[in-house]
């Protein structure tokens, strides 16, 4: 469990940590030709992160040419999600009642304030 004056320190750290495995998630998504599928949270913009990995790919590629660089890579990849998931579960009753972890983490940039967040929609003036 994570005490009250550091909760909002574990979501940003959620937050980066979601970032950082959805970048190596899509990079290995395209180097196995889509026979690994990308998990990306609701809250970033697979779009941005696409962009991106697309600029650095052949660094990617060439450390994942031999089957035991895939192997490490999606080794690496499981290991990302389960420190995620101990995370989200440690704040848990930060979000339990928003329903998902997905909210608790947008309710603290909302707007989409950083680069890789999803933009949401603009509010409806009220009558």
């Amino acid at each position: 469990m994570i005490p009250e004056d550091t909760y909002e320190h574990t979501v940003a750290q959620y937050w980066y940590e979601a970032l950082g495995l959805a970048v190596s998630e899509i990079a290995f998504e395209q180097v196995t030709h889509k026979k690994w599928r990308a998990e990306v949270p609701p809250f970033l913009d697979r779009q941005k992160i696409e962009a991106l990995v697309y600029v650095h790919l052949h660094h990617v590629q060439d450390s994942l040419k031999s089957t035991l660089g895939l192997r490490l890579m999606e080794t690496d990849i499981l290991e990302q999600r389960r420190f995620l998931d101990e995370l989200a579960e440690k704040l848990r009753p930060w979000w339990q009642h928003l329903g998902a972890i997905d909210q608790l983490v947008e309710m603290f940039a909302p707007g989409g304030g950083h680069a890789f967040q999803k933009q949401l929609p603009p509010a409806e003036p009220a009558p």
